[in-house]
């Protein structure tokens, strides 16, 4: 019987897709034997590239919209449609992409453009909303959506406030939209990781500084998340800090839960339902995931954390191949793999050429794992 591999990893953010990660993994394992069944299942996390990774297994209508970018100005966006579910990703309007370093500042930022999304696929028909929210610019707890969905914001004094992470500490009031567009509708917010709200590991503390803030900025961040935090369990009684994942996309998990009774999914797990991984999982020999940089995010909801669940559950060989790794010994043996390279040990290159050659690299990476893993 021929041996069969499930190819199924991450993107090398900065560098290759999750489709194209897939096919130089391929390309090395069949340079070692063209006889080997190779199953490709590129994935994603609920961050960006998920909707990528559901056109590739599903026959959704793409809906074009316009709408703004985490400093509202005016861009071109899409979702997906089918039936009455909406599959929107966050990072499309409000994702750090989107802006230029010297850009990036979750003072400034919200999500009111992936709001207005959300609203056009509501006026659509759509009464399941599926929101995957990772790779976001901001750290407004989602009000920038929830202001897009009707909610008003306003201070002490009554004026009007806009929902950026330097004016959450000034929110006094919370206003709930004058309309019943919400009502009968569904929101999942899908999340890449399954961090707190605030706290040491929360929304502000653990992603602010790559969203461009700095160490004063940080802390006045958690200080407007927990503000309005505090104000939500006043006004709505509804308590966020233990909901897991709330930190996701700056908070927005948790706002949107409290605002619109949103649900808080994983986004891995909502992916690999999508994509039928399971399935090929039980029908494969070996399982291979990866991404750009196995860290002590992996640990908290990524692809390779999902994959490793998955391939345990059925007691499958499980191979991690990676661009980095720096996890220790101890925690790597949490992801239950059999085996792990990275390509910065393999190749023993700067990591600017690494980046730039990653999927020759990778190709030659997944022939040498094969040439051992066979032999």
């Amino acid at each position: 019987m021929l041996e069969t591999i499930l190819i199924a990893p991450d993107k090398f953010k900065g560098s290759l897709s999750a489709v194209e990660v897939a096919l130089a993994i391929q390309a090395g394992i069949l340079r070692y034997n063209p006889n080997i069944i190779t199953l490709i299942n590129p994935l994603a996390d609920g961050g960006e590239g998920s909707l990528e990774v559901i056109a590739n297994f599903n026959d959704f209508q793409k809906i074009e919209v316009e709408t703004y970018d985490p400093l509202l100005r005016p861009i071109s966006s899409f979702y997906y449609i089918n039936k009455d579910h909406a599959y929107i990703e966050l990072s499309s309007a409000s994702g750090l992409s989107l802006l230029e370093s010297n850009e990036r500042n979750p003072m400034q930022t919200n999500t009111f453009g992936t709001g207005c999304i959300i609203r056009h696929a509501m006026k659509y028909g759509s009464k399941h909303i599926h929101l995957f929210i990772g790779g976001s610019a901001t750290n407004d707890m989602g009000l920038g959506i929830a202001e897009a969905l009707g909610y008003g914001f306003y201070d002490i004094t009554g004026n009007s406030v806009s929902p950026i992470g330097t004016n959450l500490i000034l929110i006094d009031r919370i206003k709930s939209p004058p309309d019943h567009l919400i009502e009968n509708i569904e929101i999942t917010v899908h999340c890449d990781v399954d961090n707190l709200l605030y706290g040491p590991d929360g929304a502000s503390h653990t992603y602010a500084n790559q969203k461009g803030a700095n160490p004063d900025e940080i802390k006045l961040l958690e200080s407007g998340v927990k503000h309005v935090a505090e104000l939500i369990k006043k006004q709505f009684g509804v308590d966020l800090q233990n909901l897991v994942g709330g930190g996701a996309a700056g908070g927005t998990a948790a706002g949107l839960s409290a605002l619109v009774n949103a649900k808080v999914s994983s986004g891995i797990n909502e992916l690999i339902k999508l994509t039928e991984t399971e399935s090929k999982v039980k029908q494969s020999n070996v399982i291979i995931s990866g991404e750009g940089k196995v860290d002590q995010q992996t640990l908290h909801g990524k692809v390779v954390h999902g994959l490793s669940i998955l391939s345990n559950k059925h007691n499958k060989p499980y191979i991690i191949l990676s661009g980095a790794n720096t996890l220790t010994a101890t925690e790597s043996k949490t992801l239950y793999h059999t085996s792990m390279y990275n390509l910065t040990d393999f190749k023993q290159k700067e990591t600017d050429d690494v980046i730039e050659n990653a999927s020759k690299y990778l190709e030659e990476m997944a022939f040498a794992w094969a040439k051992e893993y066979y032999s």
